[in-house]
């Protein structure tokens, strides 16, 4: 999972490296689903963590993101968004982004 950009400045770099050591792995496939996902609401992000992780199983990749995703807020991480329908779950539901 890259963090940073080719093309970003050295400080990035170094930036994305400090976060990597400090999430585990859960809650680094998540930021990762947001980062390659911005704007998706959990149920979508459950959906690309399946996908893209399928030895994760489908329990634990559909219960990931709602686990995870307010302690990455809290680490000033992501940032909820607006409400919208989720594509999955047909309900109304808070979007995602990297902050």
């Amino acid at each position: 999972m890259e963090l940073a950009r080719k093309t970003d400045p050295q400080t990035s770099h170094l930036a994305a490296k400090s976060i990597k050591s400090k999430l585990g792995m859960r809650q680094r496939q998540t930021y990762q689903a947001v980062d390659k996902n911005p704007g998706a609401t959990g149920g979508e992000l459950a959906r690309w963590l399946f996908e893209t992780f399928p030895a994760v199983g489908f329990i634990e990749a559909a219960s990931t993101p709602s686990r995870r995703l307010p302690e990455l807020e809290k680490q000033g991480l992501v940032v909820r968004g607006k409400a919208r329908e989720c594509r999955e779950s047909k309900k109304i539901a808070a979007t995602w982004r990297l902050t």
